[in-house]
């Protein structure tokens, strides 16, 4: 490789919160340690920069040619790491991938055999301790008391589900947003089941996805970490959680007010100010709760970033939201004209009130009081003080 090369780093995924553990438990009794600390110097590099030349590389690792060269295969073969060179060599792109789950690793068709065959069966049986991996019968027995709907069931009819679905809380509709549940669901027949295919789970994951700024193979990725329990629910929670962390967003496209409400917001800001958890809360709740389009809600954004000094003030913009909703704004140039018709009136009652005066006020002559009455003055104000 030329010193000139340029390498290029990407992480294919976030690193969890326990993936230092299981790169020094499962890979390093495989692979050494010096594969695992080039691992994580290149996750390091990654977090902080996207390319660098391979001179400025081996000069801020410390390391060498050779230890890269055979380090990197090491972590190609575990499937930590892909490499792509362009014909000329010019360039070398790493792709990094976060270290498999001790199931996962244990479970792999070649990790295993490699793992019995090096250690004693003893080890294997350790690690699936300590990681908790073992099936445990619960001596519990679910003694909850459950619902009986028989009672409502007879005297339930049709007009009371008409009631009720007018006042159930809207629903998020899938449709609402551009989504391909081929894409989404490609390959993925046994880590998403049908019985988590749902109307509500799709009208959930099209709205973060949208929200968010994701397309359908990133979302994916937090739903499928967001699966719990032998994938008998979405833990909705946890997804949006994660979303809220994240800082890998696309940035808005050509029209800004068409962009989600996150990405607006982040366009408006340099690009080392985060968007905190609260403030993507907020702007979620606009969409999901007041049933805003975007172009209204990003020109909510745009006006109370410009009246409260570029702050994020959520009672501010609570407030005017809920005007709007009052108002049933729903287009940016009916919310355009609400904000021009709310100006403050300062200024007009100031003309106005100048308009009210008589027009020999601006009419009436002043001129300086003469020595002698400035005189007498001074002498009557001398007098009154007894002086």
């Amino acid at each position: 490789m030329n010193q000139e090369t340029i390498c290029k780093f990407r992480m294919m995924d976030d690193l969890g919160v326990h993936s230092h553990e299981h790169l020094y438990m499962l890979y390093r009794p495989l692979m050494g340690s010096n594969s695992c600390e080039l691992y994580e110097v290149l996750c390091a590099i990654a977090a902080h920069k996207s390319e660098m030349k391979l001179e400025d590389l081996l000069s801020v690792t410390g390391i060498n040619e050779g230890f890269l060269t055979q380090g990197r295969r090491k972590l190609e073969q575990f499937l930590l790491l892909s490499t792509y060179s362009s014909e000329d060599e010019s360039v070398l792109e790493f792709h990094i991938y976060p270290p498999k789950t001790p199931k996962d690793f244990l479970r792999h068709e070649i990790f295993s055999r490699m793992m019995i065959q090096k250690f004693p069966s003893e080890r294997f049986e350790q690690l699936k301790d300590l990681f908790d991996l073992e099936e445990k019968e619960s001596k519990l027995k679910n003694i909850s008391e459950s619902m009986s709907s028989m009672a409502l069931e007879q005297e339930w009819d049709e007009s009371k589900e008409t009631v009720l679905q007018m006042h159930m809380p809207p629903d998020q509709d899938a449709n609402r947003y551009p989504f391909d549940w081929e894409i989404f669901f490609k390959r993925m027949d046994r880590t998403i089941p049908s019985r988590l295919r749902t109307k509500q789970n799709l009208n959930e994951i099209a709205y973060l996805a949208h929200i968010y700024g994701l397309d359908e193979l990133e979302i994916r990725k937090y739903v499928v970490r967001g699966i719990r329990d032998g994938k008998s629910y979405i833990d909705f929670d946890y997804v949006v959680s994660s979303l809220q962390k994240t800082r890998k967003l696309k940035p808005a496209d050509n029209d800004p007010m068409k962009a989600s409400p996150i990405l607006y917001l982040r366009s408006l800001q340099p690009a080392q100010a985060a968007i905190l958890p609260n403030e993507r809360a907020l702007l979620e709740e606009l969409s999901a709760k007041y049933q805003f389009p975007d172009e209204v809600i990003n020109t909510l954004i745009e006006y109370c970033l410009k009246e409260c000094n570029q702050a994020f003030v959520e009672n501010y913009i609570r407030k005017v939201a809920n005007t709007w909703v009052r108002l049933k704004i729903s287009t940016r140039q009916q919310a355009l004209a609400q904000i021009s018709s709310s100006q403050p009136k300062n200024t007009v009652q100031k003309e106005e009130s100048k308009q009210l005066l008589p027009d020999w006020y601006s009419k009436t002559e002043t001129k300086p009081v003469s020595d002698e009455l400035y005189n007498r003055i001074m002498e009557r104000r001398k007098q009154r003080k007894g002086e």
